[in-house]
């Protein structure tokens, strides 16, 4: 919408914020809002200071819960952490996974059976639709490049493949992260968007372990196989395309050709005689996209 600039006083320019804006965010004459520039464009939110989370745990014998559990906390949103351990590996682990998934964490201290963590910056939640967006591109991506690999029997290539779920992993730790924060997003409903996050965290790791599996094996897909992979990815394009231009008639076209899909499923599951686990891997991704499609229905669904 464009909005007229006016003079007020010898040197400063106002614009009026949208109404219907103010009031559903309830600002009135008086509140602070936060203006920041981004190149050409300036950037206008409310001035929503997210509360300081602090959690004291025990996690020694964990076991392999352990880093999944660090995770879990920094994604959660908490700003410090009292980790208690019991053995040098369980310390080990909780070192390994603050420095290497925990982006905003630092230990500040290691006690006897204690570990302290502490975020010493904060992510920029007004990034989270760019981000977002990267993730999304992120997977597609994945899953082309998978699926060529594949067909091209280009296990080298499928190398590259596993080291991208990092990327991937990045993106929607800082999304979960930020809507845990429960920072201001532009979104009426944002709970569905923590469900598409964790589900393209999930798709990737399928992917991930596809790829070793060829590699492994050196295995060649039959063209079935490659077929139902080359379906699975269309309607991975067709979802994330669904999160930012969402329509009906689209939801209609993917529940026709989940119907389908199912079907060319069952025919695999009763003729396939190789590859099974990669088969398998290809129903639970096809899964993972149908719990997403739940997600972008009610991201949308009633809303104007």
């Amino acid at each position: 919408m464009k909005r007229k600039i006016n003079r007020v006083g010898q040197n400063t320019l106002t614009v009026s914020l949208p109404t219907k804006w103010a009031q559903k965010h309830g600002l009135k004459q008086g509140d602070e809002v936060e203006v920041e520039e981004e190149g050409s464009s300036i950037i206008i939110g409310t001035a929503h200071k997210p509360q300081k989370l602090d959690i004291t745990i025990d996690l020694s014998d964990a076991g392999v819960m352990l880093n999944r559990t660090i995770a879990a906390i920094y994604k959660a949103g908490y700003d410090r952490a009292n980790i208690s351990y019991k053995t040098p590996s369980e310390l080990e682990v909780i070192q390994n996974t603050v420095y290497r998934a925990c982006h905003v964490y630092e230990i500040m201290n290691i006690k006897k059976n204690v570990v302290e963590i502490k975020s010493i910056s904060e992510l920029n939640h007004l990034d989270f639709n760019s981000v977002f967006r990267k993730m999304a591109h992120a997977i597609l991506t994945i899953s082309q490049e998978t699926y060529e690999a594949a067909k091209n029997q280009n296990y080298e290539e499928l190398s590259v493949i596993i080291l991208k779920d990092k990327v991937v992993d990045r993106h929607a730790d800082f999304c979960r992260r930020v809507i845990n924060k429960n920072h201001e997003l532009d979104y009426e409903r944002i709970g569905p968007l923590y469900v598409i996050a964790e589900q393209t965290e999930i798709a990737a790791d399928i992917f991930k372990i596809i790829s070793k599996e060829l590699i492994k094996n050196r295995i060649k897909l039959s063209p079935a196989m490659l077929h139902l992979f080359s379906e699975v990815h269309m309607i991975m394009e067709q979802l994330y395309d669904m999160i930012h231009d969402f329509n009906i008639d689209k939801i209609r076209k993917i529940g026709h050709q989940e119907v389908k899909l199912r079907e060319e499923i069952d025919e695999l599951c009763k003729t396939q005689k190789k590859d099974i686990k990669v088969l398998a891997y290809l129903i639970n991704m096809f899964e993972t996209l149908f719990e997403m499609k739940s997600a972008v229905i009610t991201l949308h669904i009633g809303i104007k």
